[in-house]
């Protein structure tokens, strides 16, 4: 999909999006004609089309608006505390994955990290 505008890509997770809907349309379109050509099938059952809020890689992204994923958010509250420095290393990398929301999150797990 290298050249393709508009198109974000991790692994096996595609995001298209443009500014207007005919936008939107033809770089899906695009994405379509390339998978094509290099016999890449899509699953029916994990694609959505032309929505305004999509959850990707953990956030929920709508028009000029990025924020924490709520199942996310509510994975790491319902964790257990951690019992051992693998477990530990598991919890820090949750929540330093959502640090752009966190104020002073270096500070508040400064402890933490000093117990790795």
């Amino acid at each position: 999909l290298l050249g393709l505008e508009g198109i974000t890509g991790y692994f096996d997770d595609l995001a298209v999006h443009g500014k207007t809907l005919d936008e939107c349309y033809y770089r899906l379109k695009q994405v379509l004609h390339r998978l094509r050509k290099f016999n890449i099938h899509l699953n029916r059952n994990k694609c959505s089309f032309f929505k305004k809020e999509i959850s990707y890689l953990g956030y929920t992204i709508k028009k000029n608006c990025i924020t924490k994923c709520p199942k996310k958010v509510e994975a790491i509250l319902n964790l257990d505390q951690p019992k051992n420095q693998q477990e530990l290393r598991r919890f820090l990398g949750m929540v330093t994955y959502y640090s752009k929301f966190i104020p002073g999150i270096s500070s508040i797990t400064f402890p933490l990290r000093k117990l790795l």
